[in-house]
């Protein structure tokens, strides 16, 4: 779940998410974000209060970063550097800052034309949070991330599309994920406007769970999302951007939105 958010936060520089920096060229995305919810969708989809008048709240400050190795092969690392979450109903108040779940890997670009590209990543997370933290930041475990990413440009009336379709293998107790993003994106001299969908499917082959404490944190669930965004090029190398996302559709997770701000950089 922790995720799902950086992977819509950060386009990339160069319209789309297969591209790969060159030779010992490097990108960086920073991105401060801030989510909350009152509500929750239960097994059957529906959205309901999280009960006793119950509030779930998260801020926090997350990396994506890619390094050329090569010309087609990249170093891939992103992750929660640090968060603030929050729960409070009617007789509780608990509130934990912790790090988060940190993903390692490489980035291989297949194919690059005109009008389009092509890559395969892979990536491996870490942990870095305690499974005794209230709210519980994680499932705590390590995932193995399997993305292709496909990119198409210089179309008719949008300017770019990105896909992305992955398998996540779960180590442990959650269950497995397939997961899809898409963002499509319309640029304006400077400014860049974006529209977002993604996807989170589980296999349902671990038991679910319910968190007391972060509706966000089982072990089984589905996941809708919809947004909007604008970035702006403030400068050659660097823009700016504000993302809008709102929870859509579920199973067993938080039904909220978020708001969020992010400094791009190219090196």
């Amino acid at each position: 779940m922790i995720f799902l958010f950086i992977s819509l936060l950060f386009s990339s520089l160069n319209f789309g998410s297969a591209l790969t920096p060159s030779k010992g060229k490097s990108e960086l995305y920073l991105g401060m974000s801030a989510y909350q919810t009152k509500k929750f969708f239960n097994e059957n989809s529906k959205s309901v209060d999280l009960g006793n008048q119950g509030k779930f709240r998260k801020i926090d400050l997350s990396y994506f970063a890619l390094y050329g190795l090569r010309e087609r092969l990249s170093v891939v690392a992103q992750g929660t550097l640090i968060q603030k979450l929050s729960y409070e109903n009617r007789t509780q108040s608990n509130q934990t800052m912790t790090s988060g779940d940190h993903f390692f890997g490489v980035r291989y670009l297949l194919d690059k034309s005109f009008d389009s590209a092509t890559s395969l990543q892979a990536l491996l997370s870490f942990p870095l949070y305690s499974k005794q933290s209230n709210p519980v930041a994680g499932n705590n475990q390590n995932d193995l991330d399997l993305r292709l990413n496909q990119d198409w440009y210089n179309l008719n009336i949008i300017d770019f599309i990105a896909l992305e379709i992955a398998y996540r293998l779960r180590f442990s107790s959650p269950a497995d994920q397939a997961r899809l993003d898409l963002t499509m994106g319309k640029n304006y001299s400077k400014l860049l406007i974006m529209g977002h969908f993604s996807a989170i499917k589980s296999f349902r082959n671990q038991t679910s769970s319910t968190s007391q404490s972060n509706p966000n944190a089982n072990r089984d669930f589905d996941l809708y999302k919809l947004g909007v965004s604008s970035a702006y090029w403030y400068q050659k190398d660097s823009a700016i951007q504000v993302i809008y996302m709102r929870d859509v559709y579920g199973r067993l997770t938080g039904h909220g939105h978020s708001l969020a701000l992010s400094l791009w950089e190219r090196f």
